[in-house]
């Protein structure tokens, strides 16, 4: 009996999946303007802001990873890692790549090295919590001179995201006590160790550009729904509230928050930190099955709690000098790296059927 239940609860699972799937391609029909249009604005996003500023950050830890100098660069961080957070002291790397490089970069080396045996399930599971940021970067440009015209305030949100991941690492390290690395790796430098790092860079953002346009998509489908809109005028939102709640499924809509709300900083910072459903789905995308994310998806609450406490209790040493600074003059961010981003895209295209000709000439 059981067993039948459980072949039609499948069977009813399969068929609702089946449905929502039927519904999001008519939708997309439907709403083909709005699709094309959010298609459109997120490959320029992808081009202008997320290439130039993951490349070669990606390339860099990749090539640091692959060669084994990860645990002498960490090397000079043994005291903090070892007394403070309690994070294994050769693998401190990840944790500073994971904060400065971008929000993929750290859970895309944690990945890395659990599939080449360098770090065991329970490791990778566990920095998983705390390896997650936009970088100091992301949080300038998106949030601090396009919203408020201020690098100040960019710097406060990126205090707060890397304070929550600091605390979340000495504490949970403390409980769960992860292990350090598995097994010895030599040091190898090569052009193959250069040349391998440079193509996963461009093979990782490849997968993370997809994704947004993607889920830029599914953000045009409930637009044109009218879901938001129904959500501001069910609770009487204001359109900056309403653009927060839109950031936790997409990061880059937080550049939409129209005027300066200083009052909106904890929360921005929370919604910073949580990452959005873009950004996770990026992150299971370039996991694959590599290690569970359990950890890193309970977590994200709790990160984001303790962001927007921070950003609280840090405010007022940040706020004066950018708000004085706001008052005369707002800075608009206008990128414009659209060719040199094609020119990059060419180059790992021509670097990739490189290698494919003398593999093929091999044979």
């Amino acid at each position: 009996m059981c067993s039948k239940t459980g072949i039609i609860l499948k069977r009813l699972e399969i068929f609702f999946f089946a449905l929502l799937i039927l519904l999001l391609c008519a939708s997309l029909i439907l709403f083909a303007p709005s699709v094309g249009n959010a298609s459109t604005l997120a490959v320029e996003r992808c081009l202008n802001i997320i290439i130039p500023s993951l490349f070669a950050f990606m390339a860099v830890s990749q090539i640091v990873i692959s060669s084994g100098v990860y645990k002498y660069i960490s090397m000079p961080f043994y005291p903090i890692a070892k007394y403070v957070t309690a994070i294994p002291p050769e693998l401190f790397f990840v944790f500073l790549m994971g904060s400065l490089a971008g929000y993929p970069v750290g859970i895309k080396l944690l990945g890395d090295m659990k599939s080449k045996g360098t770090v065991s399930d329970k490791t990778a599971e566990i920095m998983s919590v705390f390896c997650c940021c936009g970088g100091p970067a992301f949080y300038s440009g998106t949030v601090g001179l396009a919203v408020f015209g201020s690098q100040k305030i960019g710097m406060l949100i990126f205090v707060s995201v890397l304070g929550a991941n600091f605390l979340s690492a000495c504490l949970i390290c403390r409980i769960k006590k992860p292990e350090g690395v598995c097994r010895a790796t030599r040091i190898k430098f090569s052009a193959e160790t250069i040349t391998s790092g440079v193509r996963s860079a461009g093979s990782s953002l490849f997968t993370i550009c997809a994704m947004i346009i993607f889920c830029s998509a599914l953000l045009a489908v409930i637009d044109s729904l009218g879901l938001f809109r129904y959500i501001q005028s069910l609770f009487g939102l204001s359109d900056n509230e309403i653009t927060l709640i839109r950031s936790c499924l997409e990061i880059t809509n937080l550049t939409q928050i129209q005027g300066m709300p200083y009052n909106l900083l904890p929360y921005i910072a929370a919604v910073c930190s949580f990452g959005g459903f873009c950004v996770i789905a990026q992150i299971l995308a370039l996991n694959g099955a590599a290690f569970s994310l359990k950890y890193f998806i309970l977590s994200r609450p709790f990160n984001a709690a303790l962001s927007a406490l921070i950003c609280y209790l840090c405010k007022p040493l940040f706020l004066p000098d950018a708000v004085e600074a706001a008052v005369y003059k707002k800075v608009l961010v206008n990128f414009n790296n659209f060719v040199p981003s094609i020119c990059l895209i060419l180059m790992i295209l021509l670097l990739n059927l490189k290698k494919s000709l003398v593999f093929s000439k091999k044979l």
